[in-house]
């Protein structure tokens, strides 16, 4: 009886061993379609040559979403990705066996954020880099860093340097894992082509902020239009970190309401390509309504300014 109890008592362990698996997460590193390869003359979206010296991103508040709609949050977990490296991330052991979706957000979660670079190990991914990713203790890490040349014989400098707290939130892509060997592997595409979308760099740019057209329009980029699933689906889903600013109703007709925990000051309204539609100094108010009939159907971005910081909500024209 007591080897039978034995046995059963080494095959239960087995049994829930077997269920811890390895996760990985792995991408395709693509410019519309091929290979992205750093330095080598590619068509930007609106046609024009350009080439692209250094692209590195942060993506951190990674969950799981697996098995019938269990969620397995992957504490303290942050990823400088560069696609040049073309690096496969360990992201750790779980009980997970049929992954369904993967939740994560471009940056560095605002209580690390302002933390001090040089505490971390080196090879830490929030440790001081070469070419630096931090801007400074009060802004933070960059948390994209986009750079390349462009126009006659290459000689215009573009970069474009994208931080802020406000810009931290959260992106779903719905994508299982392959089972190799034991270890679950996440497949993603990136397309980075999109991650300049329509912006125009043929003449070349600087812009390092956390702020404006241009930065506005690279992070909802990044949040929009890059990830997709390896077999190429996708569904992507943005919601605010703690924001203090709703509105309502969404989809709307037209007229939405914007209501603020805090007083507003300015409020702004982006397209997908990162212009400004509407801008409106509200100068104190906690709510106010919005006409915005005249704007086609679309995917928009509310740029609120609460107190000394900005928030950001996405909202839908019908």
């Amino acid at each position: 009886m007591k080897n039978i109890f034995t046995l059963l008592f080494i095959a239960f362990i087995a049994s829930n061993a077997a269920a811890q698996n390895d996760l990985y997460l792995d991408f395709n590193h693509l410019w519309n379609g091929n290979a992205f390869v750093q330095d080598v003359e590619v068509l930007s979206n609106n046609g024009s040559a350009i080439k692209v010296g250094r692209l590195e991103f942060y993506l951190s508040g990674f969950s799981i979403q697996h098995d019938g709609g269990q969620v397995t949050e992957i504490d303290d977990q942050w990823l400088l990705v560069r696609p040049e490296d073309n690096e496969s991330f360990y992201l750790g052991n779980f009980d997970i066996d049929q992954v369904e979706a993967i939740t994560f957000s471009c940056g560095v979660e605002e209580e690390y954020n302002h933390l001090d670079p040089s505490t971390y190990a080196v090879g830490h991914p929030l440790a001081p880099q070469n070419p630096s990713m931090h801007w400074g203790w009060a802004s933070g890490y960059r948390f994209i860093a986009f750079e390349g040349t462009s126009g006659a014989a290459f000689s215009q400098i573009w970069e474009i340097h994208a931080l802020g707290d406000a810009h931290y939130i959260e992106q779903t892509v719905y994508t299982g894992a392959e089972n190799i060997s034991g270890d679950l592997r996440i497949s993603l595409d990136g397309n980075y082509a999109n991650l300049l979308g329509a912006l125009n760099v043929s003449n070349g740019m600087i812009e390092h902020s956390e702020t404006g057209q241009t930065i506005n329009a690279v992070f909802n980029n990044m949040q929009n239009s890059v990830f997709t699933a390896s077999d190429g689906t996708v569904n992507i889903v943005k919601t605010e970190r703690s924001s203090s600013i709703s509105i309502f109703p969404n989809p709307s007709d037209g007229e939405i309401k914007i209501k603020s925990d805090s007083p507003l000051e300015m409020i702004q309204v982006f397209n997908a390509q990162g212009q400004i539609v509407y801008e409106l100094n509200i100068a104190g108010q906690i709510q106010n309504t919005l006409s915005l009939e005249t704007l086609p159907a679309g995917i928009y971005t509310l740029l609120g300014t609460v107190g000394s910081h900005q928030e950001t909500q996405q909202f839908i024209l019908k």
